[in-house]
């Protein structure tokens, strides 16, 4: 499990890596974001973007999530070329997205959660 709080986590992944553009992308929307309504942003508080790797898959997501990926109760899923993009707003202020890249190894209970959830 990857994190990206900060516009400089960026650096986390190869300019190749195919959630390269997303990552940056959303990362720029969350800063717009919080600078439309004045604040600064704290992600701590405010919430971040989670990419999901193949390890993940089976085991507890702490400190993130204290489940696993299956229990998670998205408000909303949509694709973006080559992702699943699962969104979970845990109060009015405080929501994580999480990357899921289509790949094999989401196969299962994941790919389930996440075909449950998708918006239409």
């Amino acid at each position: 499990m990857i994190t990206f709080k900060y516009p400089s986590d960026i650096t986390k992944l190869p300019r190749n890596d195919p959630a390269y553009l997303l990552v940056r992308e959303y990362l720029l929307r969350l800063m717009v974001t919080a600078d439309d309504s004045c604040q600064c942003w704290c992600p701590e508080s405010q919430g971040f973007i989670v990419q999901l790797e193949e390890s993940d898959t089976s085991r507890n997501l702490m400190p993130v999530w204290q489940d696993q990926f299956k229990d998670i109760p998205f408000e909303s899923v949509h694709y973006q070329d080559g992702f699943y993009i699962a969104v979970v707003i845990l109060n009015n202020n405080f929501g994580l997205i999480w990357l899921v890249e289509d790949a094999p190894w989401i196969d299962g209970p994941i790919r389930d959660v996440l075909k449950r959830n998708m918006d239409t």
